[in-house]
C-alpha cells in the first residue's frame, strides 16, 4: 500500500515536471517568436487605424453631399420663392394697368357725357 502511494506520488510528480517543461517550452517559443508577434500586432494596428481612416473620410463624404443637397434644396427653394413672388408682382401690375385702364375709359366717357350736354 505504502509502495502503491509513493508511486502514486512519484507520477505525479513526474507529470507536475512534464507540465513545467511544456510550459517552459512554450514560454521559450513564445519568446522566439515575439518580434514576428509584433509585427504581427504592429501590422493589426495599423489596419485598425487604416480602417478606422477610411471610416472617417467616407463619413465627411456623405456628410459634404448630404450638406451640398441641403444647399441645393434651399436654393430651390428661394427660386420657386422668388418666380412666385414674381408671378405675383406681374399679376398685380397687370390687374392694376386694367384697373388704369378701366378708369381711364370711365373718364373719357363721363367727359363725352359732358360735352354732350
Amino acid at each position: 500500500l505504502e509502495q502503491q502511494q509513493q508511486q502514486q506520488i512519484a507520477r505525479e510528480l513526474e507529470r507536475a515536471q512534464l507540465d513545467a517543461l511544456r510550459d517552459e517550452k512554450l514560454r521559450q517559443q513564445v519568446r522566439n517568436t515575439s518580434t514576428e508577434l509584433r509585427d504581427l500586432q504592429k501590422q493589426l494596428q495599423a489596419a485598425y487605424v487604416s480602417k478606422e481612416q477610411q471610416a472617417q473620410r467616407t463619413e465627411r463624404v456623405a456628410m459634404t453631399q448630404t450638406a451640398r443637397q441641403q444647399d441645393l434644396a434651399v436654393a430651390q427653394e428661394m427660386e420657386a420663392r422668388r418666380q412666385a413672388e414674381e408671378a405675383a408682382a406681374a399679376a398685380r401690375e397687370e390687374a392694376h394697368q386694367r384697373q388704369l385702364q378701366l378708369n381711364q375709359e370711365e373718364l373719357q366717357s363721363q367727359l363725352a357725357q359732358q360735352q354732350e350736354q
